[in-house]
């Protein structure tokens, strides 16, 4: 039978242990930045009832984090569970980012042609209330002095298009670009930053308010590279 055929192809599933599945969720929050370095996570009980685990599963999760350089835990009143804000040398992330190689220049490519497509789609669906949220999320971005709350307006601000898209393989995939960006994203600094995203971030927020798709997929793609071409070559000592 054809189903007998095709069994030899496949293995046992592997279910993770409940603590893994955890450690990736919580990973991932700190390299979409909410979690930026230096914050605190909420309390082991809140934590625990809202990701839906027991406190032991959390506490071995946490162990691994730590473990890992993603957190250190500080015992007493005054204590809790915090995300580290040590940042490697700048010539350690130069040399990481450099050793990436093609691997980098791929994550752009991935990530001009998926957001591309999510700014299109989200110019055919967009409202008001995305319009606001964009603008709000600019906004701040052009405002704050804290580089962790700048990287998180950001994410955000790409996340609120791509869920404006309305297709969840693209929502996730950009999510998955974005949190490979975690590492050479502490290479820019806020200022530069700054000064790139913000007003293209208002192109393509105009783009998409007029409902033209084709410049706005033309004008994310001109964000994308610009920062990739901005980690190649724009990185300061």
């Amino acid at each position: 039978m054809l189903i007998d055929n095709n069994l030899g192809r496949l293995g046992p599933i592997e279910i993770p242990p409940a603590y893994e599945v955890v450690v990736r969720y919580l990973r991932r929050a700190i390299h979409l930045g909410e979690f930026p370095p230096g914050s605190k996570l909420p309390r082991e009980r809140d934590l625990a009832e809202h990701l839906g685990v027991s406190r032991a599963t959390l506490r071995e999760a946490l162990r691994q984090l730590k473990g890992e350089g993603y957190i250190e835990i500080h015992r007493g009143q005054r204590g809790g569970v915090f995300v580290r804000d040590e940042r490697a040398s700048r010539d350690a992330l130069r040399r990481w980012f450099d050793d990436q190689g093609s691997d980098m220049a791929a994550v752009f490519d991935f990530r001009e042609m998926v957001e591309s497509l999510a700014a299109r789609r989200a110019a055919a669906r967009a409202d008001d209330v995305l319009f606001d949220r964009l603008t709000e999320l600019n906004k701040h971005m052009e405002e704050t002095l804290e580089i962790g709350a700048f990287r998180l307006a950001d994410v955000r601000f790409h996340m609120a298009i791509a869920e404006a898209a309305d297709a969840r393989l693209v929502r996730q995939a950009v999510e998955e670009a974005r949190a490979a960006l975690f590492v050479p994203f502490q290479l820019l600094e806020l200022e530069g930053m700054r000064a790139r995203s913000v007003p293209e971030h208002a192109r393509i927020i105009e783009a998409i308010r007029a409902g033209d798709g084709q410049t706005a997929a033309a004008e994310m793609a001109e964000h994308v590279r610009g920062t990739a071409t901005a980690l190649s070559t724009d990185r300061t000592d």
